[in-house]
């Protein structure tokens, strides 16, 4: 994804799709740089994950997953990520 409207429109789905969503952050790093960081977080949703036309799935199973982010800032804005991630399962 590149841009804005993407990124929050992912970002949007996903929350869409899992509402009871939580991620938490495990570690950050700042290597000394206040412009660049990076995160280890853990993910899991509880309940039913929703279809993208809203329809309740028939599954309410736990979904887990690990990721890492690393971020570059400008100012007070974030001007590029990337995130990399496990599947949830």
């Amino acid at each position: 994804m590149e841009g804005k409207e993407s990124t929050t429109a992912y970002a949007m789905s996903w929350l869409n799709a899992f509402p009871d969503a939580r991620i938490t952050i495990h570690d950050e790093i700042r290597p000394g740089r206040l412009d660049r960081a990076a995160v280890h977080v853990r993910g899991y949703a509880r309940g039913h994950a929703r279809h993208a036309c809203g329809r309740d799935r028939a599954d309410a199973r736990r979904l887990t997953g690990r990721g890492a982010q690393r971020l570059r800032i400008e100012g007070d804005v974030l001007a590029e990520t990337h995130l990399y991630s496990t599947r949830f399962r």
